[in-house]
């Protein structure tokens, strides 16, 4: 299965593909922070979390050996959400890779304000400006080709030698209220994956990582239960 946007839930659609299917996997799980399109889907932490390790697990068997899984994730208030994912991924059997830090220059965050009002020890609350993209590897051998067509630019990787990405956030989608900039996913697949490969997001919001592989010249694959999404992501890819 490839170049499809299907309008289902993710762990139904990968219980449908073969093992060892595709080739990167990017997406931007639920963060479980009360937005609109979360309520109703698990009643407390635990049923999130155990979502959330199903869906890893489910993709460790559809992932090419020896390929990776770059996942967009931010902490809560209080909760130090990355951590229980990285855990899952260990657990599952994925190989820890990096951590790439997405720093946001002009993300609205409200927390300092306490420390403001309150200037005193024990009352700081520094603003959250930043995400993490956990990537990790499934383990196993796979051709590591270095032909000359796939050289990448020095001076395009001269501004990716550090692992924290200066990114502006995206405020113009008003079909998703959690979209990523377009450089984010362009990024990642050219580091992580060959022109005509699957690239595959189970939780593709509006498609922004498919967009960027299909400017690349990869094949996509992806999934989303809300039909608007699918629109505007074939309208994207159109």
């Amino acid at each position: 299965m490839e170049n499809k946007i299907v309008c289902k839930g993710c762990l139904n659609l990968i219980s449908e593909l073969p093992d060892n299917h595709v080739d990167l996997v990017i997406t931007s799980p639920p963060y479980n922070v009360g937005k609109d399109y979360e309520i109703g889907l698990w009643k407390n932490d635990e049923e999130y979390l155990q979502f959330i390790f199903q869906v890893l697990r489910d993709l460790y068997r559809v992932l090419k050996p020896g390929r990776f899984i770059c996942w967009n994730i931010s902490h809560r208030p209080h909760k130090n959400t990355p951590v229980f994912h990285a855990y899952y991924m260990e657990q599952i059997g994925y190989r820890f890779q990096e951590t790439i830090i997405w720093q946001k220059p002009d993300a609205i965050s409200p927390r300092f304000g306490t420390t403001y009002k309150f200037p005193y020890p024990f009352y700081y609350y520094p603003n959250n400006v930043y995400e993490q993209i956990l990537v990790y590897q499934k383990p196993g051998e796979f051709n590591r080709r270095k032909t000359e067509d796939l050289k990448l630019d020095p001076e395009w990787l001269k501004s990716k030698r550090s692992d924290i990405w200066e990114m502006r956030t995206v405020r113009t989608h008003k079909e998703h209220p959690a979209s990523f900039p377009l450089e984010l996913p362009k990024r990642l697949i050219q580091l992580y994956s060959y022109p005509g490969e699957i690239v595959f997001d189970p939780f593709c919001e509006i498609g922004t990582a498919l967009i960027a592989a299909k400017a690349l010249k990869r094949k996509y694959l992806r999934c989303d239960t809300e039909e608007e999404y699918i629109k505007t992501g074939k309208r994207g890819l159109s």
